[in-house]
């Protein structure tokens, strides 16, 4: 982005600076409170485990399921920073720390576990240093005729037979299970628990509802097991982040994007609100402020961003242009295919047919009002292989999902993306990245669009 761009959507937006719409896991803790965002369902969650981290008698180790991008990452790094709740210490009672299961794989697996012998043995005399035992993690980690993983077991000891003298207790945050290999997620997870099985050391898991439908019997019967208590990380409001994000920057700054924009965002990332948010910024790059004023309300500015949000996510290549790669010389058969499975689902012979029977009509149409010789055949047969190769692209997009044998369902992307398809401001985007790319493909669709606007429902 231009800096004259950037310095003019400053002044409209009243920005003194971009606010975060990245990571904040790295701020200073004062800024990374003032970008937290807990929303009442998480408080919910948030207050249920304070609860019974300071007055259950028993804590069992913890599963946290949660869609990608959902957060999870940055609750754990609140729970490390966070001192108290509620008008609960809970930081006088529990030491967290988060280990980054993902960062810890090498090359190899035995050099994988040495890794994870190296961080234990750091967060144990971190542990250790913290609760005033800083001689005693000292004495053990100094020696040089043990192994790292017999000095891991002397700290394991020391902490279970003195427990009652330890200040506080330590939980342990396991993330980025996700990430790793998935034939070195069980040996490795497995390895990982033997270096804290203790009831002394509370265990933690974050992991991906999807990613656990992907782990096999064994390794799934082991995350039962060993992390038997279960919460379901609730869905963040998109909107309710930017808005506090924004409002952190200057309580008199404008918010661009309203709740409208951030629903479509939101599926179209397929609730990824990490990805969601790193795309904002492109709506002041992709955007010319024009004649935007610095008076112009936040209103107005969240109509002109909401009809950018085609040429946004196009130029992100969230949304294939379907016209840019389309398998067919004469049509956008893209286009048809996913508007008939919008409302069909299964592909059979006669999915084939309509859109054969379909394009030959358009053509009557089109020579009958354009010119007898400018459209070929009035016949036009479509093959079940581009079928197949369009539905291959939209599935590779997230956009179809297989159900059964030539059964799909849409998902909530490919909802955001179906409703798109009609507007004037995505095919202009679709007509310039053509044009762009120097592609010389001609669709007789440009002909009849023009002519009817609502070419397209017909189909349906």
């Amino acid at each position: 982005m231009s800096s004259e761009k950037y310095i003019k959507w400053m002044q409209i937006l009243n920005w003194r600076e971009m606010p975060q719409f990245g990571r904040i896991h790295r701020l200073k803790k004062s800024e990374f409170f003032k970008n937290f965002y807990l929303p009442p369902k998480l408080e919910e969650v948030l207050s249920d485990l304070v609860f019974t981290l300071m007055h259950a008698n028993i804590n069992n180790d913890k599963l946290i399921i949660g869609k990608p991008g959902c957060g999870k990452t940055t609750f754990l790094y609140y729970l490390k920073k966070i001192k108290s709740y509620a008008k609960e210490n809970i930081g006088d009672k529990y030491h967290f720390e988060i280990l980054h299961f993902n960062r810890l794989i090498s090359v190899n697996l035995q050099d994988s576990y040495e890794s994870f012998e190296d961080i234990c043995i750091k967060i144990y005399k971190t542990y250790l240093n913290v609760c005033g035992f800083r001689n005693k993690a000292n004495l053990i980690l100094k020696r040089t005729d043990i192994k790292n993983n017999t000095k891991i077991n002397m700290l394991i000891d020391f902490i279970k037979d003195n427990s009652s003298k330890f200040s506080k207790k330590l939980i342990m945050l396991i993330d980025d299970i996700d990430e790793s290999p998935i034939e070195l997620v069980e040996p490795l997870l497995r390895r990982l628990y033997t270096y804290m099985e203790t009831a002394e050391i509370e265990k933690w898991l974050t992991v991906r509802g999807a990613t656990l439908d992907h782990y096999h019997e064994s390794l799934l019967r082991f995350i039962r097991t060993k992390f038997s208590e279960k919460i379901i990380y609730p869905r963040i409001d998109l909107y309710g982040i930017v808005a506090n994000r924004i409002n952190t920057v200057d309580k008199d700054a404008k918010n661009p994007f309203g709740s409208g924009l951030c629903s479509q965002l939101i599926k179209a990332y397929n609730e990824d609100i990490r990805e969601t948010l790193g795309v904002l910024k492109k709506f002041l790059e992709l955007n010319e402020p024009g004649k935007t004023k610095e008076y112009s309300s936040s209103d107005y500015l969240e109509q002109y961003f909401n009809m950018s949000i085609p040429r946004v996510l196009i130029r992100q290549h969230v949304f294939p242009n379907i016209f840019l790669d389309s398998r067919s010389a004469q049509f956008p058969i893209e286009k048809d295919v996913f508007l008939l499975l919008h409302v069909k689902h299964t592909v059979d012979d006669k999915f084939v047919a309509a859109l054969s029977q379909y394009y030959t009509a358009t053509l009557k149409v089109l020579r009958r009002t354009k010119g007898k010789n400018l459209y070929g055949e009035e016949t036009v047969t479509i093959s079940r292989a581009e079928i197949d190769g369009c539905i291959e692209k939209f599935m590779n997009h997230q956009m179809l999902e297989k159900r059964a044998e030539d059964c799909f369902s849409i998902t909530s992307k490919g909802h955001v993306f179906y409703r798109l398809i009609f507007s004037p401001s995505y095919l202009k985007e679709c007509k310039e990245d053509v044009e762009y790319y120097g592609e010389k493909k001609y669709f007789p669709y440009w002909d009849f669009v023009s002519i009817n606007p609502d070419f397209g429902t017909e189909i349906l």
